[in-house]
């Protein structure tokens, strides 16, 4: 491993660490810190700060993959449901689902869709 080119462990993340430090337990930040940087340098960070590290990689994990659920990209929804746009927009016009926009923020529409699900099955259809 050279210094030019350091290398974390497969199963970490230090990007999404970094984009999301605010999310790091006070008591973690100084150990993940001193991680991410000997990792940087091609150092060997102690036991200590990679725990800390892994902890903060499942965190920051985490709330990044909470923002992509909140904004997700209308044409990936569409790929995802395999509907054409103009169904999406039709079935958000029908069903009053939250639909219309750049982005899809799955935490308000799935509380939607599960309300309609319910009152068809209230209904008994």
């Amino acid at each position: 491993m050279s210094a030019s080119q350091p290398k974390s462990p497969p199963d970490l993340n230090i990007q999404v660490v970094k984009a999301n430090f605010e999310a790091v337990e006070q008591i973690d930040k100084g150990l993940v810190t001193s991680a991410i940087d000997k990792l940087e340098t091609g150092g060997q960070p102690s036991a200590r700060e990679m725990e800390a590290l892994r902890r903060a990689v499942r965190t920051c994990g985490q709330v990044d993959r909470n923002r992509h659920y909140r904004a997700i990209p209308i044409g990936e929804y569409a790929s995802m449901t395999g509907l054409t746009m103009n169904e999406i927009k039709q079935q958000a016009d029908l069903y009053g689902l939250p639909l219309h926009g750049e982005t899809v923020d799955l935490g308000k529409l799935l509380p939607r869709f599960y309300d309609l699900l319910e009152a068809r099955d209230s209904r008994g259809g």
